[in-house]
């Protein structure tokens, strides 16, 4: 008999004293589902230079992560495989926390000649990013590919939503293309004003979710 894989899964708050295990586990999810992602051709349009950086600019975001986000972990089979992870930063008055100092050098190394490109990116993520009101980020939603069509995507937003709604608070991210649109549309967020990254870049999609009432 064949065990279906849907009925074996836990979702956990990753702890916040990571080990440099943590850091490399969260590292692997995020850079195994963005390898190919919508935004993947446009920061790296190499594919050899993007499987080579992609894990040291993920270990970095990780990093940053674990110590400053809330990240839900998707394990399955008895916690022995973290399948898939959700990055939610809470932004209040003071916006989103710092990275540490040496971020921007650690970045450009990691980065390379794509260096600009990443930077455009978060320029026009840090200028569209809402402010008036505090809310809960969802800066990376991944689930690695072998474990995709099993609905984890959408078991990781539920988890954390059903939290948000007792608290009454809000959500955003940006969508990159149709496929993450309309997942998130699925979960009541609302598009607001399409931009672009840069002149030559595609566009992101910004989206609010508004807390449901149902606590």
């Amino acid at each position: 008999m064949t065990l279906d894989i849907r009925h074996n899964v836990h979702i956990r708050k990753a702890r916040k004293r990571p080990r440099d295990s943590d850091v490399a586990a969260l590292a692997t999810v995020l850079s195994s589902a963005f390898m190919h992602a919508d935004l993947a051709d446009y920061l790296i349009p190499d594919w050899d230079e993007r499987r080579t950086r992609y894990p040291d600019y993920f270990a970095l975001l990780a990093e940053h992560a674990l110590t400053t986000a809330h990240v839900d972990l998707l394990t399955i089979w008895n916690h022995s495989i973290i399948a898939g992870a959700a990055v939610w930063y809470q932004v209040d008055e003071d916006g989103l926390p710092d990275p540490e100092a040496d971020y921007g050098h650690r970045l450009s190394a990691a980065a390379g000649p794509a260096m600009e490109r990443f930077t455009a990116l978060k320029r026009a993520m840090h200028e569209h990013h809402p402010r008036a009101e505090p809310h809960d980020y969802l800066a990376y939603l991944a689930v690695r590919p072998p474990y995709r069509r099993y609905g984890f995507a959408s078991r990781l937003l539920d988890h954390r939503h059903q939290q948000l709604n007792a608290a009454g608070r809000p959500a955003y991210l940006e969508a990159t293309g149709d496929h993450n649109r309309a997942l998130y549309a699925a979960h009541e967020y609302l598009e607001l004003d399409p931009y672009p990254i840069a002149a030559d870049g595609p566009h992101l999609f910004p989206m609010w979710r508004k807390p449901s009432n149902a606590a």
